[in-house]
């Protein structure tokens, strides 16, 4: 049996984000996503990058990933629900 709390689903211990829920996390991740691309686009324009830049380069390609990888996760559990 579950319980819904919160905009979310308790079922075997495990809180489980409503469709809405999920869905505009997945909007929140899509915008975050963008906006890390627009940043990095920016510093790769630039001839020369500074050593921290370079590092902030290579954050934002992580954070990207994380994002990325993140908004799989929710579309795949959306398929097998």
């Amino acid at each position: 049996m579950k319980q819904m709390i919160e905009g979310g689903a308790i079922g075997g211990g495990q809180l489980v984000p409503s469709q809405s829920g999920r869905q505009q996390q997945l909007v929140r991740l899509q915008q975050a996503h963008h906006s890390l691309e627009a940043e990095l686009e920016g510093l790769t324009r630039r001839a020369y990058l500074t050593p921290s830049e370079e590092t902030r380069a290579r954050a934002i390609k992580k954070q990207k990933l994380q994002t990325k990888d993140r908004m799989r996760v929710l579309k795949t559990r959306a398929t097998f629900e």
